[in-house]
């Protein structure tokens, strides 16, 4: 892996017992990569290096014990198309059929390995907001396509083999009005509760299901003032607008159901500035001392100088990174773990 640089940490996976991947360095070349099921790329990817073009390479997951990307591989002409990327013990196999669209989200869930975005087409799929690869091939969820699922699918978040839920840009199924929030269940797509609508002027920025099967959505508002909430289902019968800040992103549920945000909270929601906070179901809280770097002090107003820019789950822990080189009282180099008392360095960090 290069190194990474400060500003370098945006996402990362657990890999095998725990290994942290940087999305945005170059972390997906390798020596020749195998196409599979078909050699229509053999004169594209066979006795060269098969880089992926690091603007795309933004998604990734661990499908099966084995490392996928999406992305756009060097050597490969194509319009307004991408691949996933599968990492073969230190091999890339580009998996046979290109998906054409936009691709925005990809997740392992219940043994499939699931896309979601605004595909025009993924081999014999056409026109689909979420695809799985079902063996070799790519396929859809929704049959028959009178309840397909149609609109620009962001996020994917799943809860053990229950129900898979997405969100993003005027989600329909079927003909029903346009929300936010779906999720697939039972063999069919449904809205969650009774529906949040798109936000106006709005997108949806985070995406988390918690143990009990409740959603946790992010979405950064442009109308009156920019400003992200986090919304709840289900509270109170449906969907509960919970306390805003100016900024919020990014979000993780750890297995024991706790929430914790990433952003810039500012007293009076807090009582010190902070870029990491957790929801008590009623009110944010800082997290063990905070993340910080030199200097530590904030000037009276100001935004909070330290960015978290990625956070997840390693067993029953959270494990944040980002622009800081303390976690509380422990030196870090930009990863933490949080064990809901104290938190750990990650070896030694980037």
């Amino acid at each position: 892996m290069a190194a990474c640089t400060r500003d370098m940490l945006r996402r990362f996976v657990g890999f095998g017992a725990f290994v942290v991947l940087g999305i945005v360095v170059t972390v997906v070349s390798t020596r020749g990569a195998t196409p599979e099921g078909a050699s229509r790329w053999e004169t594209a990817t066979q006795e060269q290096e098969l880089t992926f073009n690091l603007e795309w390479c933004r998604h990734a997951t661990v499908h099966e014990g084995r490392l996928h990307v999406v992305g756009v591989p060097e050597g490969i002409q194509a319009t307004n198309a991408v691949w996933v990327g599968r990492l073969d013990a230190g091999r890339w196999t580009l998996l046979a059929g290109p998906i054409v669209g936009s691709v925005y989200t990809m997740l392992s869930w219940n043994g499939r390995l699931v896309v979601g975005g605004w595909i025009e087409s993924a081999g014999r799929v056409r026109e689909a907001s979420v695809i799985w690869r079902n063996g070799t091939v790519w396929d859809r969820f929704d049959v028959p396509r009178t309840k397909a699922l149609r609109g620009r699918v962001e996020l994917l978040a799943g809860q053990g083999d229950k129900s898979l839920t997405v969100a993003g840009q005027s989600l329909q199924i079927g003909d029903a009005d346009p929300v936010s929030v779906a999720c697939w269940r039972g063999g069919k797509w449904m809205a969650v509760g009774h529906g949040l609508r798109s936000p106006p002027g709005g997108t949806v920025e985070g995406l988390a299901v918690a143990p009990d099967g409740g959603v946790y959505l992010l979405v950064e508002e442009y109308e009156p003032v920019r400003r992200s909430v986090l919304w709840h289902w289900p509270d109170r019968g449906g969907w509960r607008r919970l306390q805003g800040a100016e900024h919020m992103n990014p979000l993780a549920v750890t297995p024991d159901g706790a929430v914790y945000v990433g952003g810039w909270f500012k007293p009076p929601l807090v009582r010190e500035p902070t870029p990491l906070a957790r929801w008590d179901g009623q009110h944010w809280q800082g997290v063990g001392g905070g993340l910080t770097h030199p200097p530590p002090a904030y000037p009276p107003g100001a935004r909070v100088g330290v960015e978290v820019t990625a956070l997840g789950t390693w067993a029953n822990d959270l494990v944040a990174g980002g622009g800081f080189v303390r976690a509380g009282e422990v030196e870090a180099n930009l990863i933490a773990r949080w064990d809901g008392r104290a938190w750990h360095a990650c070896g030694e960090g980037w």
